[in-house]
């Protein structure tokens, strides 16, 4: 009885062989360079990198020391990563199919050839021929960049002569000095604050003798926030009226005025405070506060009522559902009021009472938009500060004579035009008296720089206080806001990492043609890719936001709501594999992620290849 077998390609083998595959796929490798070079595909290196130069010249900088050598960088890598997606998409997905319908592939070697062979081949060949190419687009920018940066180190000795003798605040000109003495080529790595923003009131030589006492100082959004919603509060309040007492302590500065003190006393669902303001009340949907004097014992009391459309005056009501916090606030310039441990209770309908236990937490406002905690200028002690910890900082770490410690804001408001911004950062070595104090003007479109100095901070434990000293003025802070600016790589090695960035980058790519161009045409091998390619980089963007035309927007809806299609986006990022948006800007890249995204690579390389050695072993051509 005759058997049949599935039909294999002619000259190809199901197995490739161990002991000569290096040789087979080796020669596939160099014969799929040698093609590249046939079709002059060298002549977009040189072109690419005529369009990087041309391109960083003509664009506008908004400032030449600070912004040239950074914008270099980043213009250099987006041509060499336009460079490595015409490779990967266009070029990648041509030879395969034209070379098995034509027999070429039969003729390379002699047979059989393994379908791994032949997919592992056409990807180092084309990998190959990209590296050459990024090398020579790479070293030509570095060499621009090397020039542009004499220039800059140049310009920034001259602005800093004449920065110094009209400088306000002796840190105002940390950055500009840094670039004139070590230059623009300059990376670092960056190691931000253990703890905070922490906020707190800065009292100044007026500070009170209290331990144990949490502050909020007037004009500045602290609130002392208690967490009730476990406690008894609502369930006491639907069942008839109770009370809040509340034991607050109060500090009368120097400079306050001799009015009594009053607070705002608020009820509020934390998940809703943060929603648009509500009219007339000018409060967001379900906040409820008072305004109450503090008398001399400054015990306070507040009734509390179930919700109900009409309130009575001096009367809060609890929020339905959801949590539950209470916020004191302290009202008018100066003020400082405190509170202790357990200075909460709950008073009940028929007297009994329960107290809320634990010391209340200080909290900032935030801005609605940015969600960052709000700095609030404060011209005179006391004033809002906001703390950032480091914790032990090894010395070997810190390099040079001095490090830098690089202070991000968002300045989500500004001082009026009339008055120069102002803050003030302290640096404290905790367990010792010292300390230094800077003032500086804060920068609004970059971060602002200052250096500590190595014969007064070298490791160790360090606190940074922030005070914004501008009126009407104030600052949005994260926890990423106050980072030690330590040293980096060398700028060659620097660079280089960015380039084998784009060379993942551009391997993923090429996988991935390998594989789509081993069983498709040409044609419909490129719109496959650059489909691929345009999820990999920006699908999200693509499905969240407006999509032009009827149909397209109704498979996005059906697409964005699948579980497997929002899987496929979250590991299909192709983007990941390039540098980092802070790569430019000097932010070293650690060689730990540099080895986790080229295993990443590798793994889904592999796995590409595969598919595509499958394909071309099951694919049936004409012998």
């Amino acid at each position: 009885m005759m058997t049949t077998s599935r039909q294999r390609t002619p000259g190809f083998s199901a197995r490739p062989r161990p002991r000569a595959f290096v040789g087979r796929a080796g020669a596939i490798a160099l014969v799929t360079f040698r093609q590249g070079m046939r079709l002059r595909l060298w002549i977009l290196a040189p072109l690419a990198l005529v369009i990087a130069i041309v391109s960083d010249l003509s664009a506008p900088r908004f400032d030449p020391v600070f912004d040239a050598i950074p914008a270099a960088v980043e213009t250099s890598l987006l041509v060499m990563t336009v460079l490595a997606t015409v490779v990967g998409i266009f070029f990648a997905t041509y030879p395969t199919p034209s070379e098995m319908d034509s027999k070429v592939a039969h003729t390379l070697l002699t047979k059989p050839v393994g379908g791994w062979e032949f997919a592992f081949g056409r990807f180092a060949g084309l990998l190959l021929l990209l590296a050459a190419m990024l090398t020579i687009v790479g070293a030509g920018s570095y060499i621009y960049i090397l020039s542009r940066a004499r220039g800059v180190q140049s310009l920034a000795a001259q602005r800093l002569q004449e920065a110094r003798p009209q400088a306000t605040r002796p840190a105002d000109v940390n950055p500009i000095e840094a670039v004139a003495q070590d230059g623009p080529l300059v990376t670092y790595r960056y190691r931000r604050a253990d703890a905070g923003p922490a906020f707190g009131v800065h009292f100044g030589e007026d500070a009170p003798d209290a331990s144990g006492v949490a502050w909020v100082v007037g004009q500045s959004g602290l609130r002392l926030r208690w967490d009730l919603t476990d406690a008894r509060l609502r369930a006491w309040a639907a069942s008839g009226p109770c009370r809040l007492r509340i034991a607050l302590v109060v500090h009368r500065p120097a400079n306050a005025e001799d009015a009594p003190p009053e607070v705002i006393v608020r009820l509020a669902d934390p998940a809703r405070e943060d929603e648009r303001m509500d009219q007339p009340t000018g409060r967001p949907p379900g906040v409820y506060e008072v305004t109450v004097p503090v008398p001399e014992t400054g015990l306070v009391e507040v009734p509390v009522e179930p919700l109900s459309p009409n309130r009575a005056e001096g009367v809060l009501m609890a929020p339905v559902g959801g949590g539950l916090v209470l916020d004191v606030l302290a009202v008018g310039p100066g003020r400082v009021v405190g509170a202790r441990a357990d200075a909460v209770q709950i008073v009940g309908p028929a007297g009994q009472a329960a107290a809320v236990a634990g010391m209340p937490a200080v909290e900032a406002a935030r801005n609605i938009i940015s969600g960052r905690a709000m700095l609030v200028g404060q011209p005179e002690l006391p004033r809002q500060m906001a703390v950032f910890r480091f914790d032990d900082v090894p010395a070997g770490r810190l390099g040079g004579n001095r490090t830098a410690v690089e202070i991000r804001f968002s300045l989500d408001a500004f001082s009026p035009a009339t008055m120069q911004s102002a803050a003030q950062a302290t640096f404290i070595r905790p367990g010792t008296p010292e300390r230094r104090t800077l003032r500086f003007t804060p920068e609004g479109h970059r971060p602002t720089v200052l250096h500590v100095e190595r014969t007064f901070w070298n490791g160790g434990p360090l606190e940074v206080r922030l005070e914004c000293l501008t009126p009407e003025d104030y600052m949005g802070l994260v926890p990423e806001s106050v980072r030690l600016r330590l040293p980096g790589d060398p700028f060659l090695v620097h660079y280089a990492k960015g380039i084998g960035h784009v060379l993942l980058f551009g391997a993923m790519l090429i996988a991935v043609s390998v594989f789509v161009s081993s069983g498709m045409s040409w044609f419909v091998s490129i719109f496959a890719v650059a489909t691929l390619f345009a999820l990999g980089t920006v699908g999200h963007v693509l499905l969240n936001y407006q999509v032009v035309g009827s149909s397209a927007e109704w498979l996005a809806e059906r697409l964005a709501g699948t579980a497997g299609w929002n899987w496929f986006l979250d590991h299909l990022k192709l983007q990941g594999f390039l540098p980092p948006d802070s790569f430019a800007l000097g932010e070293a890249v650690s060689w730990a992620a540099m080895a986790a995204a080229a295993a990443a690579a590798t793994v889904v390389s592999v796995l590409f290849i595969t598919g595509g050695a499958w394909l071309i072993r099951n694919r049936e051509v004409a012998a």
